[in-house]
């Protein structure tokens, strides 16, 4: 240092501050230990407006860390990401501490649930979960609702057993956020999709937000009044999920999302049906819309492909639709290659593979991933020849019917000069073991990164 005896201990607290804004977290930790003063600028607020809590089974040091950052910035952080694994008791009740301490904070802006799965296991049993779950969870979540001066990003990681509770938080929601929420995620992945909890949200209570942007909902509750509510002008993404369809459910009209668009402009709409075994049939009759903004089209587990609605899809929404997700196990029965399926549907006439017809109509479709169902190497061309948009065409290798002379290497090739870049079909080491086989593997470790995407801002 100086000649007039400075050290490092010395610097000035400012240009500390500055050093450590530019360290990764834990390297700001490590250089916090190396003296008095440069562990005490570790506590400036500035340091501390993001945080994420990850916390793992069976890691004491992993619980540690999370109380210690709990302990000394819960009420410092502005934006907050609580990662756990939500099957193991003792993750829960690690969660349930840091948000409490978080619940304290009425400056906190964002927070975000991240469980490993759809539901929780609080510790306990039975009547015992339950109380512990609205003691330690639900109540800390009230809490954030009504406490926060600015809230703008809540959501609940699509745990059912969590959301169930939504409809007391949205009533504080709009009591206490309504001028300043932008993201509200209360969208679930459920366990069963014929026999499930449904909160009876009030659709026109979402006209008070007069900020939000982007909103995570189940179908159950989208509804004319809810779209209409939906007035604000700002929404730019709505993300629905389905599972089953009540029979009283009353649907949506084309006219409803006519005036939701005439309003929101800018808005996509993301459809994703999980394990929607009968939703799946009636997709193209009670479900799609033409006046729909939809970009992402995604099926997960549904165990068949509903063929008018994707040729519904390459009419209706060429000037939107972006994504085409339908994934399903490999040993789910869905094996069927689409020309099968069309041929079902239409015995008598020919009719034109859905997908290449997307891909042909469909000028801002970017993605195609097809898991569980056969294409023939003819159709893959086809797709990449007529797709003007299409950058990602995911595929199992074993799911590619090659002709008697063909093979993988030399449809990779081929494929690759087509594109005028490297392409090659997804491995079997790399799938996922729930679409290897829904025995061994969870569809909620496949589907909740994918989902949780859908609300970043």
């Amino acid at each position: 240092m100086a000649a007039d005896g400075g050290t490092w201990n010395n610097l000035p607290s400012v240009i500390l501050i500055e050093v450590f804004k530019y360290l990764p977290r834990n390297d700001t930790i490590s250089a916090s230990s190396t003296c008095r003063q440069w562990r005490q600028n570790l506590y400036h607020a500035t340091l501390w407006r993001n945080l994420t809590f990850d916390i793992k089974s069976h890691d004491e040091d992993t619980i540690a860390r999370n109380r210690f950052l709990a302990s000394c910035f819960a009420k410092k952080v502005r934006s907050t990401t609580v990662k756990f694994d939500s099957l193991d008791p003792i993750c829960v009740e690690e969660a349930a501490r840091v948000v409490k301490k978080l619940s304290r904070n009425a400056d906190l802006r964002k927070f975000h649930l991240m469980p490993s799965h759809c539901r929780a296991e609080p510790p306990g049993q039975n009547e015992g979960q339950k109380q512990f779950l609205e003691r330690n969870g639900i109540q800390m979540l009230h809490k954030i609702a009504a406490t926060s001066l600015h809230l703008e990003e809540l959501t609940l990681g699509c745990m059912e057993n969590v959301t169930s509770y939504s409809k007391e938080l949205l009533n504080l929601l709009v009591m206490n956020q309504s001028s300043s929420l932008c993201v509200l995620g209360l969208a679930t992945l459920k366990d069963d999709p014929d026999d499930y909890l449904l909160p009876e949200l009030d659709g026109s209570l979402f006209g008070n937000f007069r900020h939000l942007q982007i909103l995570s909902m189940d179908y159950d509750n989208l509804d004319d009044r809810l779209l209409l509510a939906l007035c604000s002008g700002q929404m730019k993404r709505l993300n629905v999920h389905v599972h089953g369809i009540a029979e009283s459910h009353p649907s949506t009209s084309d006219a409803a999302w006519q005036s939701f668009r005439l309003v929101n402009p800018m808005c996509e709409l993301r459809l994703s049906l999980i394990h929607s075994y009968d939703a799946i049939e009636v997709l193209h009759s009670a479900i799609l819309r033409p006046s729909m903004p939809l970009t992402h089209l995604r099926a997960f587990f549904c165990e068949q492909i509903n063929v008018p609605a994707l040729q519904q899809a390459s009419q209706w929404y060429c000037n939107t639709l972006r994504s085409i997700q339908w994934v399903d196990s490999l040993q789910s029965g869905a094996t069927n290659t689409l020309l099968d399926l069309e041929e079902q549907i239409n015995p008598d006439h020919f009719v034109p593979n859905p997908l290449i017809m997307c891909a042909w109509r469909c000028v801002k479709l970017e993605e195609i991933i097809l898991l569980g169902y056969k294409l023939w190497e003819n159709e893959l061309f086809a797709l990449f020849r007529l797709g003007q948009s299409l950058r990602n065409l995911d595929i199992w290798e074993g799911d590619i019917l090659l002709d008697q002379s063909g093979s993988i290497e030399k449809l990779e090739q081929d494929l690759s000069n087509e594109m005028g870049k490297a392409w090659k079909p997804r491995s079997h080491t790399n799938l996922d073991e729930v679409i290897l086989n829904p025995n061994n593997g969870d569809s909620d470790e496949y589907i909740l990164p994918l989902v949780a995407s859908d609300l970043m801002a």
